[in-house]
């Protein structure tokens, strides 16, 4: 990328021009933890959700939806500590949203899905 960036700045010198760039960076590889006897959560817009930042036990953890709560875990570790009360969580390429509404510790968030 570096050298495609480079050849930019020079058309632009070069046109004598002013332009600029704006490159989407690669996050980090978060994954979903497994799912309670590997069973298929339905998420409705509106309800609450418990997100844990579960780190490298995300292979291990379970997370699960009962009468009472939804609970889900990401791989982030630091999770809880980049978002922000208001933020949004986008999950599987976006087609999940869910809004930050309580940081309950350091690693669960209480959110909203949108």
């Amino acid at each position: 990328h570096g050298e495609v960036l480079e050849r930019y700045r020079k058309v632009v010198e070069a046109k004598k021009s002013m332009a600029a760039c704006l490159l989407d960076t690669k996050g980090p590889e978060i994954r979903t933890a497994m799912l309670k006897d590997h069973a298929n959560i339905s998420l409705e817009a509106g309800q609450d959700i418990f997100v844990e930042a579960v780190g490298a036990k995300y292979t291990e953890w379970e997370g699960f939806k009962n009468e009472t709560e939804t609970r889900i875990g990401l791989s982030y570790d630091k999770l809880c500590q980049s978002v922000k009360v208001g933020g949004r969580i986008l999950i599987a390429d976006g087609s999940i949203v869910i809004q930050v509404k309580e940081m309950v510790s350091d690693t669960v968030l209480k959110g909203t899905v949108l």
